[in-house]
């Protein structure tokens, strides 16, 4: 079993940097992460439920507790580093 994290962006209050004070405060933003049919991956910020040939949807902002099978492909994409063994 893992834990999986998904991968995070920071981001500003004032994206524009006009106000000085604004402007330096961050939050982080979870982004979700796809995995299509054919077994390829897609990182994005906000997913579409309307999108076409997906198989499986990790939600941004939420710790997922998977099995070793579903973490087998996550590590082959790259997403190991967010995935921590629970059992």
């Amino acid at each position: 079993m893992y834990r999986f994290e998904t991968p995070t962006r920071e981001l500003s209050i004032d994206p524009t940097g006009r106000d000085s004070l604004w402007s330096r405060v961050k939050y982080k933003q979870g982004d979700a992460v796809i995995k299509y049919l054919d077994g390829s991956f897609k990182q994005v910020p906000v997913w579409d439920p309307d999108e076409a040939n997906v198989d499986k949807v990790y939600l941004g902002g939420h710790v997922h507790t998977i099995s070793d099978a579903e973490a087998a492909p996550l590590i082959a994409a790259g997403y190991g580093e967010f995935l921590t063994v629970i059992a």
